[in-house]
């Protein structure tokens, strides 16, 4: 049998070693956080990789979704199976699209993350020119924003729904 002095020091031992590998692994999710939500992250460089008539046309889409009154409350999700994201955005790698206040969240990083915002006529409270805009980041240091598409003339643009039926959106383009 060992004296308890030893029994003591090997239980110090193992929760001191226990300790530091919870510092450690708390301390990491610190460290390497700002690496997913930068300005390098994969889903600013997607972001930026967009074409214009996609980032024009998805401009389009969100103002047709806007205006509708019968939106999820948190907007759609691709792993939602009640609401699953709609044919319009489909290609659009994102964790949730909300159309309602005009705002595509394509990462997430514990309390920041990648989006697109769109300003317009439908969502004043972002600007009153029509554009989007790319947001990454949260610290100073690795935050930023980047204006990905803007336009200022008036287009008429017709979006088919279904074979037969026709749906004309007015933007301001």
């Amino acid at each position: 049998m060992q004296p308890i002095d030893t029994l003591l020091r090997r239980r110090y031992r193992i929760t001191a070693l226990l300790l530091l590998a919870f510092c450690l692994w708390l301390a990491s999710f610190h460290f390497w956080q700002p690496a997913f939500c930068n300005q390098h992250s994969r889903a600013v460089h997607y972001a930026r990789s967009l074409p214009v008539s996609r980032l024009e046309q998805l401009y389009l889409d969100m103002t047709h979704f806007a205006q509708k009154r019968d939106l999820p409350l948190l907007g759609f999700r691709p792993m939602d199976a009640i609401e699953p994201i709609p044919n319009e955005f489909a290609d659009i790698q994102a964790i949730s699209i909300r159309p309602d206040s005009g705002v595509i969240t394509l990462d997430f990083c514990t309390d920041h993350g990648v989006i697109l915002s769109f300003s317009g006529e439908q969502w004043p409270h972002n600007g009153s020119s029509a554009k989007i805009t790319l947001h990454w980041g949260e610290h100073p240091s690795d935050s930023g924003s980047e204006v990905l598409w803007q336009s200022l003339l008036p287009v008429m643009k017709t979006i088919n729904k279904a074979p037969s039926t026709t749906v004309s959106v007015v933007a301001t383009l």
